[in-house]
């Protein structure tokens, strides 16, 4: 009994400190606070390209910008053909309305040849307009291409695809209220139709931006 008593009192006068490691014990690290680098990303850097060879120089540059400008013109035009088309057609058709409305009861019994009565008017209002807005158009662009020296110095100029017209469609058909849809639709066809003048406008338009542009890339 006494001896159980003097083993727990040995345990407990133990030296307590020498349950836990040393403190000057070498085996025990301790870890260093992060620097800012190394608690924020770092970023990537990459090495700057080296600037790529100028393959077109200056003259190439000019010639293809100025093939931009005669093509940007060339669509313009075409759809400003179509579009004078349409007016001349819609004006001329006012014309021919009045015309027929003046028509007496004799000459609607016996008319008049269409042809006869419209063609001069016909190439007054309907060819001189057209050729007159699609040379204006040619002039107007010449003012920017005055200074390019492919040219020469030389005015451009359309075609003339606008010869005097005698309306020969029109020979068989009589002048008067009745033969309205028929007038109409000839003129029409002669004007927009797939051989008619607007296409033939818009050919020389074509035609003369092309060979302005083999000119520009000379």
């Amino acid at each position: 009994m006494l001896s159980a008593f003097k083993k727990i009192f040995a345990v407990l006068n133990r030296d307590i400190k020498s349950f836990f490691p040393s403190g000057n014990s070498t085996n025990v690290s301790v870890r260093e606070p992060l620097t800012q680098s190394q608690v924020l990303p770092q970023p990537v850097l990459h090495p700057t390209p080296e600037p790529l060879p100028l393959i077109l120089n200056a003259s190439d540059l000019i010639r293809i910008q100025r093939r931009r400008i005669v093509l940007d013109w060339r669509d313009k035009s075409l759809l400003s053909a179509l579009t004078s088309g349409k007016d001349v057609f819609s004006s001329f058709s006012g014309y021919i309305d009045t015309q027929l409305n003046e028509v007496t009861m004799l000459d609607r019994v016996f008319p008049g040849k269409a042809r006869e009565v419209l063609t001069v008017e016909f190439n007054r209002r309907v060819l001189e307009k057209l050729h007159g807005e699609s040379q204006r158009s040619v002039d107007n662009f010449f003012v920017q291409m005055a200074s390019w020296e492919c040219l020469n110095n030389s005015k451009p100029q359309l075609a003339y695809p606008f010869k005097f017209s005698h309306l020969p469609f029109l020979d068989d058909v009589g002048f008067k209220p009745s033969n309205r849809g028929k007038i109409l639709t000839l003129l029409g066809e002669h004007i927009s139709g797939y051989q008619g003048l607007i296409r033939a406008l818009q050919n020389d338009i074509s035609d003369f931006a092309n060979d302005l542009t083999r000119k520009i890339l000379l």
